[in-house]
C-alpha cells in the first residue's frame, strides 16, 4: 500500500466513528451518510493501492427508504489486471467498524456488464 492509500484508509477509519454514534442513537439516515463517506474514503485508499475503478451504492439506502434492518449495498468496480480479492479484503476491513451492515460486492466490469 503506497503512503497516500494509507492516508485515505486512516481517514476512512476515522469517518466511521460518527456513523456508529449516529446509529446508536437511532438517526438512521444520517448513520448512512457517514458510513457512505467512510465507506468512499476507503474504497479511494482500496483503489490507490489497488487498481480498483468505481464504487456504486444501491439499495433501499441508494433509493432513501432505509430501514433499522437495512445494510448499504455496494458494488466496487475493477479492471481485469486488479486482486479482486486483495480489494474484497482492504475494503471490509473498513467497513466492519461502520455501524451500518454492508455488503460488499467486487467485480470486474466485463462481470457487472454481462450481469
Amino acid at each position: 500500500m503506497t503512503t497516500r492509500a494509507g492516508d485515505w484508509l486512516s481517514q476512512a477509519g476515522r469517518k466511521s466513528r460518527p456513523a456508529r454514534r449516529s446509529h446508536d442513537g437511532g438517526h438512521y439516515e444520517w448513520a448512512c451518510f457517514a458510513a457512505h463517506q467512510a465507506a468512499e474514503t476507503s474504497v479511494r485508499a482500496a483503489f490507490l493501492a489497488l487498481g480498483g475503478e468505481a464504487i456504486f451504492l444501491f439499495g433501499s439506502f441508494a433509493h432513501g427508504t432505509p430501514t433499522p434492518r437495512s445494510d448499504a449495498n455496494l458494488l466496487v468496480a475493477i479492471g481485469e489486471g486488479a486482486d479482486r480479492r486483495q480489494i474484497f479484503d482492504c475494503c471490509l476491513g473498513v467497513f466492519l467498524t461502520v455501524a451500518v451492515p454492508v455488503a460488499l460486492f467486487v467485480q470486474t466490469w466485463a462481470a457487472i456488464e454481462a450481469s
